[in-house]
């Protein structure tokens, strides 16, 4: 016969084993749990979030090293109906949804393995220029040169920026606070062909791109 054993504590969010002991997350957004402990997968784990605005979109990603046992994720609604899951042999798994007003819960779950591991989520509200998620669905703000524009990043977002004759070089700046979320930008020609990556641990990122 095989036989295993581990010696482990439980963490500071148990028991939230179920979704009706799960643990409120709601008011740490944007914030990795492991600054208030670091959680062990040895059983199902389940945590509430609130969604404040009519259409927000929600993300989580869970960090954890796949070789010490497998851990999958998934997010439901508050009446316990599964909205999306992700399920992988990888070191992360994320799950994103657009969602309503309302309490969503996030269930951790695998092997069972006492595996460590990190969580983060965070919820916004969908900006004016969703849905822009792929080169096809690209937002077109040529006719905005010059002029700011007020944008979420939970996903990727992309525009379109029409160069006319005579006009040699694009100028783009990217402002943002690096301690709220890293953002960084490429340019890509119509072909969908990379030209350029600009990305940095800074506020901000700037390019000025051409002859």
């Amino acid at each position: 016969y095989d036989l295993y054993w581990v010696d482990r504590h439980e963490d500071v969010f148990e028991p939230n084993d179920t979704r009706g002991a799960a643990y409120d997350l709601s008011n740490n957004g944007q914030l990795y749990v492991s600054a208030i402990g670091l959680p062990a997968q040895g059983d199902d784990d389940w945590y509430q979030i609130t969604a404040d605005a009519v259409s927000t979109f929600i993300g989580v990603q869970i960090d954890f090293v796949n070789a010490n046992g497998n851990i999958d994720l998934e997010l439901y609604d508050a009446s316990g109906s599964l909205l999306v899951d992700s399920v992988s042999s990888l070191d992360s798994e994320y799950v994103e949804a657009t969602v309503g007003v309302g309490t969503y819960y996030i269930r951790v779950f695998g092997d069972d393995l006492y595996n460590d591991y990190d969580l983060i989520w965070n919820a916004a509200e969908d900006d004016a220029f969703e849905d822009n998620d792929v080169f096809g669905d690209a937002r077109d703000l040529t006719l905005n040169a010059g002029i700011e524009q007020a944008g979420i990043q939970f996903d990727d977002d992309w525009y379109i920026v029409e160069t006319q004759p005579g006009e040699v070089r694009l100028l783009i700046d990217l402002t943002f606070t690096d301690n709220d979320g890293n953002i960084d930008f490429e340019i890509y020609d119509a072909s969908n062909t990379l030209l350029v990556t600009v990305d940095s641990d800074d506020d901000n990122e700037s390019i000025t791109y051409g002859s």
